[in-house]
């Protein structure tokens, strides 16, 4: 009897440990996901944009997408989410230049164009290097906006903790990468596995600038709960903006783009 519960033991555990150990070695790709697309601004439709490269400090040269803003107006540094690339931003670039905004929307390591492979101290790290080039270029952190969507909203997140900002617009943010990593495979370890754990709910009670938070409520890739638990976390600083009819990467389809840009005219008022 012991030796067959022994068996069945061992047939349990040896295929979970297969599997945990595949995903623990296959985290970053399926965290990354590139995919092809235009690699630059003027391939991808932009018009007015420019395609620059930002030196990283290990010796890559990643591409940033540019715009110049009238005066008065924002920089808003742009992260976009996990898959894809820049290309998949084009509607809210487009959207948030059209105000007059200037824009750098900087490409991630190992996605279109970019050289290099992702990960959370690299992107961080590129993040910085971008805010300290447009610092040394004579942007005011005070006309600095920083915007991220799904992903992009814990580098934007990471960045504000590390450099001054004017504010943050977050769309779809998951309160950490591990959190919902734990919600997708509640029966692996993913808290002890995952070397990538963006944890923007403890980095964002350190930011003290105004932050705009949408969230989708038809939202399954990042459940709605996420960001509201994140504005509860960000303090009174946040402001959080539900929107009915959106999921996850549509948001600047239904209405996002306007809450944007309402917020950064208050944001100007303000001043």
């Amino acid at each position: 009897m012991l030796s067959k519960l022994v068996a069945v033991a061992l047939g349990l555990a040896l295929p979970y440990g297969a599997a945990v150990g595949w995903l623990a070695l296959s985290q970053r790709s399926l965290l990354y996901r590139p995919w092809p697309g235009p690699e630059t601004p003027e391939a991808a439709g932009l018009q007015g944009f420019r395609l620059d490269r930002l030196a990283t400090a290990d010796g890559l040269a990643v591409p940033v997408w540019r715009r110049p803003g009238v005066p008065d107006r924002f920089t808003i540094v742009h992260f976009h989410g996990n898959g894809g690339g820049l290309h998949g931003s084009v509607s809210r670039l487009a959207g948030l230049s059209a105000a007059g905004h200037g824009i750098a929307a900087l490409e991630y390591r190992g996605y279109p164009g970019a050289p290099g492979r992702p990960s959370e101290p690299a992107l961080v790290a590129d993040a910085v290097a971008l805010l300290d080039r447009l610092a040394a270029e004579g942007v005011p952190s005070d006309r600095i906006v920083l915007h991220g969507w799904s992903l992009g909203s814990a580098v934007a997140i990471q960045a504000a903790v590390r450099r001054p900002v004017a504010a943050l617009m977050l769309e779809a943010p998951p309160t950490a990468i591990v959190d919902r990593a734990a919600e997708i495979f509640p029966y692996v370890p993913v808290r002890w596995l995952l070397a990538d754990a963006w944890l923007s709910r403890e980095a964002v009670a350190a930011i003290r600038r105004p932050i705009l938070i949408l969230h989708g409520t038809l939202d399954r890739t990042v459940p709605i709960a996420h960001g509201r638990r994140l504005a509860t976390r960000a303090g009174p600083d946040a402001e959080f903006v539900e929107l009915p009819e959106a999921g996850h990467a549509d948001l600047d389809q239904h209405g996002g783009i306007a809450h944007m840009l309402g917020f950064l005219d208050r944001l100007a008022a303000s001043r």
